[in-house]
């Protein structure tokens, strides 16, 4: 049986107030602080999405029996790990990368 436990703290909005939490949370647990968009691990890890998006690619073509290639994907900007992790992940025959386009959006209320 794997019992799990998981503590959540709440910190104000600001990056500072966030990082004075995070620093006292370390001190106190010795947890290890995973960044969620500034770390190679984490944008190389989001970039998964977009291996699956070739990989649905791939199939739809083989279902068709066309030749597809992606001309743009449209990805969620925040603290930039996804749009990172996407940029570096596509890659192969299903990019035209003359013509790919890769930009990020950010809903206008965030």
């Amino acid at each position: 049986m794997l019992i799990v436990f998981m503590q959540v703290h709440l910190s104000g909005s600001t990056s500072s107030e966030r990082e004075a939490l995070l620093s006292q949370v370390k001190k106190d647990t010795g947890a290890t602080f995973i960044p969620p968009y500034d770390y190679l691990g984490t944008i190389l890890g989001q970039g998964t999405v977009a291996l699956e998006l070739e990989q649905q690619m791939k199939d739809f073509v083989s279902v068709e029996s066309q030749q597809a290639t992606l001309d743009a994907v449209i990805a969620p900007l925040g603290g930039g790990g996804l749009l990172g992790g996407i940029v570096r992940a596509i890659s192969g025959p299903m990019v035209v990368r003359s013509v790919l386009t890769i930009p990020g959006h950010r809903p206008i209320t965030s």
